[in-house]
């Protein structure tokens, strides 16, 4: 089949190189210049595309190319300034991702300031400690030295008395405890057996 095909271009290719030499021919016996004879040429044979590339005859005929394989172009055309789509899932992959490293670096931060707090706090109850533990060792240093002699004239001139004595005092009078007599009701009763029940 490629075979034929090939036969059948060759063919037409030996019959337009045939016409056009005939045609140049006519015209050089007529003696135009170059440019009348390209201007004669085009008329009498039409609009034809002139093919650049030429087919050698080659020793393997099944090597040889057609003349539709000679003007093939392979070159991928691209269009200028060409955008490529997003998919959606991949917008909604992305958007995914993005929201939970937003959440991770937001749980980092929280955590961050919960320990910065409690690290503060901490050192805050260490340095009252210190101060009360400071404060509680000079108070014990003050004791130890206290001469309680002069503590204690100076408790007499104020009028307090020493409390190792045995002392005596009147009780104020105070009315005698009262005995109310109430009278109660089946609902009264009812409310005792229930507290007395749940354990009132």
């Amino acid at each position: 089949m490629m075979q034929e095909n090939y036969f059948a271009n060759d063919e037409r290719q030996k019959a337009e190189s045939l016409r056009v030499a005939t045609l140049s021919r006519e015209v050089d016996q007529d003696e135009m210049n170059d440019r009348e004879m390209l201007d004669a040429i085009q008329k009498k044979l039409g609009a034809f595309a002139e093919t650049t590339a030429r087919v050698d005859a080659v020793e393997s005929e099944d090597a040889k190319p057609t003349a539709t394989t000679m003007t093939m172009s392979y070159a991928k055309k691209y269009e200028a300034n060409a955008k490529q789509r997003v998919s959606t899932n991949a917008k909604m992959a992305v958007a995914g991702y993005v929201a939970v490293v937003l959440l991770l670096v937001l749980a980092v931060a929280f955590c961050s300031v919960a320990a910065t707090n409690a690290f503060s706090s901490m050192v805050t109850t260490e340095e009252t400690y210190s101060q009360t533990s400071k404060a509680l060792t000079a108070l014990e240093e003050q004791v130890a030295s206290e001469d309680y002699s002069a503590l204690l004239a100076r408790a007499s001139e104020m009028g307090f008395v020493e409390a190792s004595g045995s002392y005596t005092y009147t009780e104020l009078e105070t009315r005698p405890a009262q005995n109310f007599n109430i009278q109660t009701n089946w609902f009264d009763q009812l409310c005792d057996w229930l507290s007395s029940v749940f354990g009132g």
